[in-house]
């Protein structure tokens, strides 16, 4: 009846959409929406509003010239697109002397989180901070923990495994999170309340996310 999905912004998955969507079935878009694909719905954050937060953050959070990092978990997912324009929109608009480096890919995986940030810190001695509103942050974390004489800031999105952790020893400076029980409530009462409707209105739900820092836990 009903299939809530997370997912690349992919001409096969789009396809896939389409055929289930004609056959009646509401296929609702987490996190990150699709472009237009028959799909009943999208469920998630402003991301447009998170990535100009990160950069109005980061504005006030950067001192001195130098390189700001981004990290990606995959350039389809659309909400993690979105975050990076806006980003590197709101940088501009704040006048902002660093400079944005082209993403990184962390393929949504601690591991690549890791190499990606590792990355980062070989090849730009003047990073001061890294924006990743992406999977794998728990790997970016234990590459700035392995460099702790340095001081880069992290500016990412959550939840993240021990996020609280990181965020308390200072290797997460700032996070935007967004509420899992929240998200959860939300697509069990659109999924639940839609599903014996006929109206094939597109259905859009924007939920809240929470700046989070080690001091207001």
């Amino acid at each position: 009846d009903v299939i809530g999905v997370v997912a690349l912004d992919h001409p096969l998955i789009r396809h896939a959409i389409q055929a289930v969507s004609r056959q009646g079935v509401r296929v609702y878009a987490l996190f990150s929406d699709f472009s237009p694909c028959g799909q009943a719905g999208y469920i998630g954050v402003d991301n447009q509003k998170a990535g100009r937060t990160a950069a109005w953050m980061a504005q006030h959070l950067l001192r001195r010239p130098g390189s700001v990092g981004v990290l990606l978990g995959d350039h389809r997912f659309t909400c993690q697109e979105s975050c990076e324009i806006s980003f590197r929109s709101g940088m501009r608009e704040y006048g902002a002397t660093q400079r944005v480096l082209e993403p990184l890919n962390t393929r949504e995986s601690v591991e690549g989180g890791y190499r990606a940030a590792q990355a980062l810190l070989d090849g730009h001695a003047d990073l001061q901070l890294i924006y990743a509103p992406c999977g794998g942050i728990e790997g970016v974390v234990r590459a700035l923990r392995e460099q702790a004489q340095r001081r880069v800031m992290l500016v990412c999105h959550g939840p993240a495994q021990e996020g609280e952790l990181a965020l308390i020893d200072g290797s997460i400076t700032l996070m935007l999170r967004h509420n899992i029980e929240t998200m959860a409530a939300a697509v069990v009462r659109l999924c639940t309340e839609r599903q014996s409707e006929r109206d094939a209105r597109y259905e859009q739900v924007i939920l809240p996310f929470e700046i989070i820092t080690r001091e207001n836990m």
